[in-house]
This record gives C-alpha cells, structure tokens and sequence, in this order.
C-alpha cells in the first residue's frame, strides 16, 4: 500500500474486492499497517507473488516487479491450474 499514489487506498481496495468477486479461491494481502511484512521478515517496499494452487503447491513465485514475459508466464500457469479443476 505503501507505494499506491496517495489517495488511491480506496481504488487498491477497491480492485482487491473486485479480483476476489471473479477469483474467489485466490488469497489477496492488504497490509496498510504492514504486520505480515514485519511477522514474515519481508524488506520495505518490495512484493512477493506466489501462485499456490488448491493443495498449497507453489507454482509460481517472483519477488518484485513483474517483466512482461513472466506476466505471461503466470497467466498461462494460472489458465493451466484453472483447468485443472
């Protein structure tokens, strides 16, 4: 949250909401007050993806930011994963 422009805390919120509506076995993390980041020793300003699927497998994980063909990478391992089940 730390790095949303200031005064966007609704809209990140607000989009969370929103991914969960159309993916609601996903597990989305808004730490404002960053009490996980501090419990799970994680650096300032800095993200985490993991992908995990329903049997808590890693798939997927990337700290930072994203390049666009690890963007693709993690879509089609989530398209794989959803058509698993």
């Amino acid at each position: 949250m730390d790095d949303s422009l200031w005064g966007t805390t609704s809209l990140v919120i607000n989009e969370v909401v929103e991914r969960k509506r159309h993916y609601p076995q996903a597990t989305f993390v808004v730490d404002e007050q960053a009490q996980a980041r501090r419990r799970w020793g994680l650096p300032e300003k800095a993200a985490a993806l993991i992908l995990l699927d329903s049997e808590s497998r890693v798939h997927y994980y990337r700290r930072g930011a994203l390049t666009h063909q690890e963007i693709t990478r993690l879509l089609e391992t989530i398209g794989r994963l959803g058509a698993a089940h």
